[in-house]
């Protein structure tokens, strides 16, 4: 669940006051999710620069929800309109690919779950072209993903990395997806084959995932996606991941959350806490009040105002959110990600396994024949050995971050 030690932030910094049209944003987003008038109008009428707000909209991936906003308020924008256009647009035609895509797998026998994307746009806001999303997702049983590499290769897309194919068999032991390109649409179809890389210790199977499947309608077809209570815990881990920089995502949790009543709400609490993710999922929760004005299911109230850690960490997140980018303390990072495992023994395993499971930067770094792969492990341990010390010492204090 820690990031690896050189990953990039995903967009720049930010060059206008990006705080002042996050929360602006939060409030357009927050009525659509709650129906209650936030009073995100007047607000806007003092903005200085609706172009910029357009632009941070697009970057928090909320761009067709503030367009649909400023048009039901007859507020002239053109900059978003179009834009907005432009994403239905693609959301349509990437809709339209997945469908032909699990189709296709379907009659190769490969099941496959649609994750975010089109799915989300139909499961959470009845509107593909509500939501905004650049790629497709599909899920698949760890022991059919290279015999599904093959069918896509088949079917015009091409690995985005090249990888021999033991290479190929090590990283989907050890790592989460694999993503491919459509050589003539330039379409990026990711491939996972768990949600989370083995060393962030969530207890999710694909078998599981499965069997509480349900049947949503799309472009047309019934594709198979994930449950509401699964999404819960999948979309509140991913944004933890990834501490909560885009709005979009918390949106999608948002109306997830907002869909459960009492009883169903305290199952999902007790389904978390025997997964190690309750408090993930707290944190998520906090953060949907803290930002969206959701208001939580009184059993999610409870365990929040027991959980000291739960409001810290959403309060760092929320920073995170408002700043818009990942932040480049990457020691600081990876210690509030193992704060937000409750479990130390979650903790152990996810240092542990990051510690001395190599991955593809190994494999690229130094290209090592077969019989000589056992040192990409002394490779790993000797990268990961500057950081560990001070993750180890400050992610088991009970100290505040």
């Amino acid at each position: 669940m820690p990031v690896d030690f050189s990953s990039p932030s995903s967009y720049p910094p930010p060059t206008t006051d990006f705080q002042r049209d996050t929360k602006l944003l939060a409030a357009v987003c927050s009525e659509y999710v709650t129906h209650t008038d936030t009073g995100w109008r007047n607000a806007l009428a003092k903005h200085p620069d609706p172009g910029s707000l357009a632009a941070a909209a697009d970057q928090h991936g909320v761009l067709p929800l503030f367009a649909r906003a400023l048009s039901m308020a007859g507020i002239p924008c053109e900059i978003a309109r179009a834009r907005a256009r432009e994403i239905a647009y693609r959301n349509l035609a990437l809709a339209a690919e997945l469908v032909k895509l699990i189709g296709a797998l379907r009659e190769l026998g490969i099941q496959a779950l649609a994750y975010k994307g089109p799915m989300l746009g139909q499961q959470l806001y009845g509107d593909v072209t509500l939501r905004q999303f650049r790629d497709l997702d599909i899920l698949i049983a760890p022991a059919d993903v290279l015999r599904t590499r093959d069918a896509l290769c088949q079917l015009g897309y091409q690995d985005m990395e090249q990888f021999s194919r033991p290479l190929l068999r090590k990283h989907v032991s050890s790592q989460c997806e694999w993503q491919m390109t459509g050589t003539h649409s330039g379409t990026i179809v990711e491939l996972h084959w768990a949600l989370f890389p083995r060393y962030a210790s969530f207890d999710l199977s694909v078998m599981e995932l499965n069997q509480a499947s349900v049947a949503i309608e799309i472009a047309g077809e019934r594709v198979r996606a994930f449950d509401l209570r699964h999404l819960a815990l999948v979309l509140s881990a991913h944004g933890t991941k990834h501490l909560w920089y885009r709005l979009g995502w918390l949106v999608d949790f948002a109306l997830v959350l907002r869909n459960y009543a009492v009883g169903d709400a305290e199952k999902l609490l007790d389904d978390a806490a025997g997964k190690g993710m309750k408090r993930i999922l707290l944190i998520s929760a906090a953060l949907a009040d803290k930002v969206l004005r959701l208001r939580l299911p009184k059993a999610f109230e409870r365990a929040i105002s027991t959980d000291r850690w739960a409001r810290v960490l959403a309060d760092n997140m929320q920073q995170s959110l408002c700043a818009g980018v990942l932040p480049e303390d990457l020691l600081g990072e990876n210690v509030l990600l193992l704060r937000s495992r409750e479990r130390w023994s979650d903790r152990v395993k996810i240092v542990s396994r990051l510690a001395f499971t190599p991955g593809p930067q190994e494999w690229c770094w130094v290209a090592l024949p077969e019989w000589a792969e056992w040192l990409y492990r002394p490779i790993r341990i000797a990268r990961a050995a500057r950081y560990f010390p001070r993750i180890v010492q400050r992610a088991f204090s009970s100290r505040k971050p």
